[in-house]
């Protein structure tokens, strides 16, 4: 097969084309990423704060603020994979 300049311009074209379609959604996905992960780390240190007033025992205290912070966060990354158009719904089916 012969390649020349005048073959390939046209997918060189058509392929910066395709990657230049998907970088808003790439930028959306990591600043929702960014954000959202800095949005649940100062809701947990809010959660710690409340139960810290409690005076909870430390133990259910740290399970409880791990859970929900595992949780959080695989929410926002089904979240992300959802804006870069994975299909999540099996991903939500798991969970």
């Amino acid at each position: 097969m012969n390649f020349s300049l005048e073959t390939l311009e046209p997918i060189a074209g058509k392929v910066i084309e395709a990657l230049l379609s998907y970088v808003p959604s790439l930028a959306g996905a990591i600043a929702l990423l960014v954000f959202g992960w800095m949005a649940i780390g100062l809701l947990m240190r809010g959660i710690r704060r409340v139960f810290d007033r409690a005076n909870f025992d430390e133990a259910l205290e740290s399970f409880i603020i791990s859970l929900a912070g595992i949780g959080l966060k695989l929410i926002l990354l089904v979240m992300v994979a959802a804006m870069l158009g994975v299909q999540t719904s099996s991903l939500v089916a798991l969970l």
